[in-house]
């Protein structure tokens, strides 16, 4: 059985897990984020740090991956939801930064 469009959607209703999605987009070049997420919460440092964090997450999960210099499907399967969490983080930081500039924009 193949998971149709509408399965997964579905899916990702029932239960918040939207990883479907976003890997979807990755494999098609894309990069999602949601609309609306977090903005006006965090101050611009803590998004900075939990980007620069997730970054140093991707490269801790890559370096013991490819610690035998084989990659398995459960490492490659890490290595991808660290890197979603690294484009996420990041997207946080552009959202909190174009927030910024908008706020300065309306005075």
């Amino acid at each position: 059985h193949h998971l149709s469009l509408a399965e997964a959607d579905r899916l990702m209703g029932l239960t918040g897990d939207h990883r479907i999605l976003f890997a979807l987009a990755s494999c098609h070049g894309y990069q999602l984020h949601k609309i609306g997420t977090e903005v006006g919460h965090g101050s611009l440092m803590q998004r900075l740090l939990k980007a620069n964090s997730a970054e140093g997450e991707v490269d801790r999960v890559l370096e013991e991956a490819l610690g035998d210099g084989v990659i398995t499907p459960n490492e490659l399967k890490a290595v991808l939801a660290a890197e979603m969490e690294r484009q996420a983080a990041s997207m946080q930081l552009m959202s909190k930064l174009r927030e910024m500039c908008e706020a300065r924009a309306a005075a």
